[in-house]
């Protein structure tokens, strides 16, 4: 069994940054593995992660109203593992790690934390409010215009997320400490717009912004392993 603390981001052209802002969000990773090592040097581990993943960004509305929102993104992983590990004849191995695995998405959601509109130099603060982007209604832009989609269709529910990074094993009779710092890379975005969607958004003239949305996810983990 493994748990940790992590912080993550996501990926996205350098004039979102400048325009909207751009923040980490913290979360936690749980999870459980299954380390076989065929050769003190090697091993493979197959593990399962439930993570927690997102940003923090503020999403202007008009020239004076604008949103601190709270990207959370939810994900169960199942990722292989390979190990290479030194040899040394002692109880303290360090190791790096690399692998690849496919992922799921449980939670997406938006939190809009407030709201400020500037009226004649007076902040007004709007209630916090949250967007489920799994919801099945129809999506609704301003001026009332509706398109025939779903929150569902605009964003892809899995992942194929790249992870690499440095570990240490602390081993005992039949038990053994394992602690790593781990990076994960998202290969698929979780914003998605087919061209049929895009050709309605233009013929209707809604703006948007198209993000793919990849995470970069940063996590210190602890467990403890049974040797068999």
């Amino acid at each position: 069994m493994k748990w940790g603390r992590n912080v993550s981001s996501m990926r996205t052209p350098n004039d979102y940054v400048e325009i909207y802002g751009l923040d980490f969000k913290y979360g936690y990773d749980l999870g459980i593995f299954l380390q076989y090592s065929p050769k003190k040097i090697f091993g493979l581990s197959l593990e399962l992660l439930f993570t927690t993943k997102g940003y923090e960004s503020l999403v202007y509305v008009s020239d004076n109203k604008k949103y601190d929102m709270v990207a959370i993104r939810n994900y169960i992983e199942l990722p292989l593992i390979a190990k290479i590990q030194a040899p040394f004849p002692c109880r303290y191995n360090p190791y790096i790690f690399f692998g690849i695995g496919p992922a799921l998405n449980v939670t997406a959601k938006n939190r809009y934390k407030s709201a400020f509109f500037y009226l004649n130099g007076n902040d007004k603060i709007f209630d916090s409010f949250t967007i489920n982007l799994h919801d099945d209604s129809t999506y609704e832009v301003s001026r009332g215009t509706y398109i025939n989609y779903t929150f569902k269709d605009f964003h892809r529910w899995f992942d194929l997320p790249f992870v690499f990074g440095l570990g240490h094993v602390i081993s005992f009779s039949k038990l053994a400490i394992v602690i790593n710092t781990r990076f994960s890379l998202s290969l698929l975005g979780f914003n998605r717009l087919s061209s049929s969607m895009k050709k309605e958004l233009n013929s209707k003239r809604i703006i948007y912004t198209e993000l793919d949305e990849k995470y970069i996810h940063i996590s210190v983990l602890a467990g403890l392993a049974y040797k068999f």
